[in-house]
């Protein structure tokens, strides 16, 4: 590769990492700032209210993934990248006025529009471009710790805002600073992102009509790539909502203080900082991403049965300790190249947006219902048998995970075997 390709390539990379870090703070922004936040729209008094914000931008984001898709495959991503990156600044701005709650709403709702709608899809394709197919793992898992690394620079930075305004002034004015500058960060990439990202529609890369858009979804439903990537998205998706419980886990059935049990599950998520290059570079050597993929999801069973397994007793603390760390490790790695799967699998690019849609609309429907059932298990059952419960729902969907990568895995060695026939067949 010529060295300028290179660094465009490379430059692009940045982009997305910031973009795609960027632009999902303001919806999740209750994530780090439960309170002040409530406390800024003016709802303390209503909790149901604050949480129906939350709730109808999930809805959003279901309804938006498969359109989001075809609109990906449709349109120049560049061109809905610009868009989603500018929009959801201008919406931030308009969020730190602190509207009434009929805007609030509507402000939640537009975010499902400018975040996957025309965003979500739009930048899993525009990496997928970005190298060949034996590199795709090690893109994804660069993109992926590049991510991670921008999420805690931007994330201390927005604190210690909040921490000077929120002191010298109140909480609410500490609140419109950080989603102020959010919002400006994002305006800011998204005017960058229209001066140096290329173009990305092509005859090979874009669907010609509504009639073909409306087809592809057909090709895509019909690929096993599509369920296989689902399945792994899906493992993902739960047993990082199950990592979210171990905090609890660690102080009712360990001892653990609350202070530490969020130490370390602050420790526990900058494993993406170590998963996400050794997925990729392991994924690179390998020349697929389903390798690491079965791995993970090995890694992933048998430490799910050892916390099925282990005694509650805070002599074995030490133990439980790693082997969740372990488990963040694991699916991380998975989280770091499953995308890689799409190329991998020689999905033409013009599917490319579909096929992501598809797989995410399935893959984070955990999102949907797994609080929910984890809490009636909470409800209805004592803490050790809740918990027991939890850690065998995740063995479940670890061994659905790691038949996502199997097939997968047969799909792209088959896939990848004809490739290198036909080669050979042209060198002769």
């Amino acid at each position: 590769m010529k060295k300028g390709k290179f660094s465009q390539k490379y430059l692009v990379l940045v982009l997305m990492m910031l973009s795609m870090t960027t632009i999902y703070i303001l919806p999740y922004l209750r994530y780090t700032y439960f309170t002040p936040l409530q406390e800024a729209m003016g709802l303390m008094d209503d909790a149901t209210a604050y949480g129906n914000l939350t709730s109808v931008y999930g809805i959003m984001n279901l309804i938006c993934y498969i359109p989001g898709g075809i609109i990906a495959d449709k349109f120049d991503a560049k061109k809905l990248m610009v868009f989603s990156m500018v929009g959801t600044g201008v919406l931030g701005l308009w969020l730190s006025t602190w509207p009434g709650y009929t805007s609030l709403m509507i402000i939640h709702i537009l975010f499902g529009i400018t975040t996957v709608l025309t965003f979500w899809s739009s930048s899993v394709k525009v990496v997928n471009m970005l190298a060949a197919s034996d590199e795709q793992g090690q893109m994804f898992g660069i993109l992926e710790g590049g991510r991670t690394a921008i999420n805690l620079v931007i994330t201390w930075g927005c604190l210690a805002l909040f921490a000077y305004l929120s002191t010298k002034i109140n909480n609410a004015v500490g609140m419109t600073g950080v989603v102020v500058v959010t919002s400006v960060i994002m305006i800011a990439v998204g005017v960058v992102l229209a001066f140096l990202l290329p173009k990305t529609n092509s005859e090979k890369t874009t669907t010609s009509s509504m009639k073909e858009s409306l087809a592809v979804i057909g090709k895509s439903f019909k690929l096993p790539i599509t369920w296989c990537l689902a399945a792994v998205i899906f493992t993902c998706s739960v047993m990082m909502a199950t990592a979210s419980y171990y905090a609890p886990y660690l102080q009712g059935a360990f001892g653990m203080t609350a202070v530490a049990a969020s130490t370390f599950a602050t420790i526990r998520g900058l494993g993406a900082l170590a998963a996400s290059p050794i997925a990729g570079m392991i994924s690179k050597k390998q020349g697929r991403s389903t390798g690491v993929i079965m791995m993970a999801c090995i890694g992933l069973i048998i430490l799910s049965v050892l916390l099925i397994i282990i005694p509650e007793n805070p002599g074995f603390l030490p133990i439980i300790l790693v082997i969740m760390m372990l488990v963040s490790f694991s699916y991380f790695c998975n989280r770091a190249v499953y995308w890689a799967m799409i190329d991998e699998a020689g999905t033409p690019k013009y599917m490319v947006g579909t096929v992501t849609g598809m797989a995410s609309i399935v893959g984070f429907l955990p999102d949907t219902f797994l609080n929910t059932l984890y809490g009636s298990f909470m409800d209805k059952m004592e803490f050790a048998a809740a918990y027991r419960t939890i850690f065998i729902f995740g063995l479940v969907v670890s061994c659905l995970g790691l038949l996502g990568g199997y097939i997968g895995n047969r799909v792209i060695k088959k896939h990848q075997l004809a490739v290198k026939q036909e080669n050979k067949t042209q060198a002769e």
